[in-house]
């Protein structure tokens, strides 16, 4: 009787020991689970934000290296514009002197 009792004892402990085992191992595989969810969710919107954050830099880049560009063409253009008409007055200038120098 006591042997069956203590085996019985042993069984019961062993099988609550057991599931309580398996309890432990389910709720850290779903904690795992949860954590990389987590962990994955965090870094898909840290690429999204960041993806978007540059795309937006790049945007802006363009956009005032657009108008740097349009601003230096316009100055040359206007140099350009204006240094013609100069040779142009200093040319008529001299041809309405009789000048043959420039």
């Amino acid at each position: 009787m006591t042997l069956t009792h203590r085996s019985v004892i042993e069984y019961e402990a062993a099988v609550i020991s057991m599931a309580h085992r398996a309890v432990i191992e389910y709720k850290d595989a779903v904690m795992n689970m949860a954590h990389r969810a987590v962990i994955e969710y965090e870094d898909a919107s840290t690429t999204v934000a960041n993806r978007a954050m540059i795309e937006y830099e790049d945007a802006s880049m363009t956009v005032v290296n657009r108008a740097v560009i349009e601003y230096e063409d316009a100055v040359m253009a206007i140099s350009h514009h204006a240094f013609i008409e100069h040779e142009d007055a200093v040319i008529t200038i001299a041809h309405r002197s009789g000048s043959d120098q420039v």
